[in-house]
């Protein structure tokens, strides 16, 4: 076995102001989604650190481009991209899990398992998994050919409610989000040594 499965887990956006690449993602109510998001993923890598688990993540100073020009995803492994939503609408509202256009099954499991565990968490409205053609872009550049890839909209920054729930479960929804993909992970490695 030459390789080992490995969780890639991404925060969209540059939260450095002094790096060249900076990009907050959504402002909100004060608050910026590059930093809520990098928060998250660390969270989650701290889980993955506790619990041994082959992980990777993107630099924070990396521009979106340069985070996938870096990506060397095999099949066995799993890549997880973390945004929030964004409207016009400051009612907008709800969680929704992006997969690639053709996905696999196993990446519409994923994606389902995620959603269900942060709604479940916050009680906010699941705005189901779909796949990457219904974003405003169409195609996403982090929905690789190879891998399980999934990009998380955690809840919508423009609406006070959703940040507040967020906010009351983050750690629970990093938990859950962790042991999902932990889960996923030891599956593929199983399979990898059958």
């Amino acid at each position: 076995m030459s390789h080992k499965s490995r969780i890639y887990i991404l925060a969209g956006h540059v939260p450095d102001a002094s790096k060249g690449n900076y990009d907050p993602g959504a402002i909100a109510h004060g608050v910026r989604e590059a930093d809520l998001v990098n928060e998250f993923v660390d969270m989650v890598c701290g889980h993955f650190r506790e619990w041994a688990v082959r992980h990777a993540t993107d630099n924070d100073a990396d521009s979106l481009a340069q985070v996938v020009s870096k990506l060397e995803l095999t099949a066995d492994d799993i890549l997880c991209d973390v945004h929030t939503n964004a409207s016009a609408n400051p009612l907008a509202t709800g969680v929704e899990v992006f997969v690639p256009y053709r996905a696999t099954q196993k990446e519409i499991q994923l994606a389902k398992a995620i959603l269900d565990a942060i709604t479940g968490l916050t009680g906010l409205k699941s705005r189901g998994v779909k796949d990457e053609t219904q974003t405003a872009r169409k195609r996403l550049a982090v929905m690789r050919e190879n891998g399980t890839n999934v990009l998380i909209e955690l809840f919508f920054l423009t609406n006070l409610s959703d940040l507040s729930k967020y906010n009351a479960k983050k750690k629970d929804i990093a938990l859950s989000v962790a042991n999902i993909l932990k889960k996923l992970s030891a599956q593929r490695i199983l399979h990898l040594m059958t």
